[in-house]
Formats: structure tokens, sequence, C-alpha cells
């Protein structure tokens, strides 16, 4: 019989290979996770915040970042490159899908009411991670609105998309990065209007 150095591997250190990990370590398991980027720092999260080209993984261009994106024919990925995997994606954002997410034909018969069957779990992840409303405005606000304007998504859906996506930032922005939401440390003096 073959020696192995763990128990069980576990490719990609997102939601699914991090929280599996736990309950396999928790149940007595040796496991490894293995994780295609880096750990990063607040530095190198606080430094892409304001320079694109410091967010983009792009190897093949020298970008070593820890956001790749992925464009097929009828959909485009987001995916993180690092210790954090897809949840880096998130962006310290925690969005509830809407009622019409819910009714969608492609789903909409996986359970009888899944939005309850839901609910607590959005409960639970809002008090666990501490979801406040951010009222600053920064550059990745403005690359929000941008692409939406070029998408030619109406002015008032983005501006609605926007500021959806801006209350449910959660309190992490401001325990990693400081008290103002990262603005001391990237050098910014607080909110703009």
């Amino acid at each position: 019989m073959e020696h192995f150095d763990v128990d069980i591997a576990i490719i990609g250190s997102g939601f699914g290979g991090s929280v599996s990990a736990l309950r396999l370590a928790e149940k007595g398991w040796s496991v490894a996770v293995l994780e295609q980027g880096r750990e990063l720092r607040d530095e190198d999260i606080a430094a892409a915040g304001a320079d694109p080209k410091k967010l983009a993984w792009a190897p093949a261009l020298g970008l070593k970042g820890f956001f790749a994106q992925d464009v097929f024919e009828h959909v485009g990925i987001v995916r993180g490159v690092g210790v954090g995997g897809g949840s880096l994606v998130y962006a310290a954002v925690l969005l509830e899908p809407k009622r019409a997410f819910y009714e969608d034909p492609a789903w909409r018969d996986l359970s009888a009411d899944w939005e309850q069957e839901l609910r607590p779990h959005y409960a639970a992840a809002r008090r666990m991670l501490g979801v406040v409303p951010n009222p600053y405005h920064g550059v990745q606000d403005d690359w929000l609105r941008g692409a939406a304007e070029r998408m030619g998504v109406s002015r008032e859906d983005a501006r609605r998309l926007f500021e959806d996506a801006r209350e449910m930032r959660e309190s992490a922005l401001r325990d990693r990065y400081g008290t103002r939401a990262g603005h001391e440390k990237n050098g910014d003096d607080g909110p703009r209007s």
C-alpha cells in the first residue's frame, strides 16, 4: 500500500475548499490545502485598489495580481487567485439575491422555497462578518460605474446596483485596512461625494 503525507489533499482555498478542509480536520483527518496564488498582505490589496495592473492575474502579460477573468462564449468568470480563492472576488461585499433570482426557470424548482431556505444562512453570514453599510466612495466604485456605463446599463439601474453593492460592504474593510475602510492606508483622506 502506498504512503501519503496527508489523508486528504484539497485543491483551492476558496469557500468550498476551506470549509471542506475545516470539516475534515475537525473529524480527525490530516488535510493539505493547495492554492495557486499567494497569501495576500494588506499592502497587496490596498495597492490593487488603486492600480488595476496590481489586481489582475495574467502571468503571460507579467501581471501577478489576484483576480483572473476567463471569458467564454456565453459566460464570463472572475475568480480569485490567492489564499481565499473565490472569496477574494467578493471584495468585502455581501449581496443577497433579489426575488427574480429565485424565480429564474434555471433553478426555481430546486426547492419549494429556497429563498426562505437560505434566509437564515444569509442572516448568519451578516452576523458573523459584521456587515454594515460603507459610506465611503473609492476608486473601485468609479470602476464599477464605468463598467456599467460601457455595458449599456441604464443610469437608474446602474445607480440602484451600485448603491445595493455599497450598502452591503462589510466592516471587514475597516478591520483589515483601518478605521476608515482603508482610506488611511491608501492615502485617501476619507469619503468623497
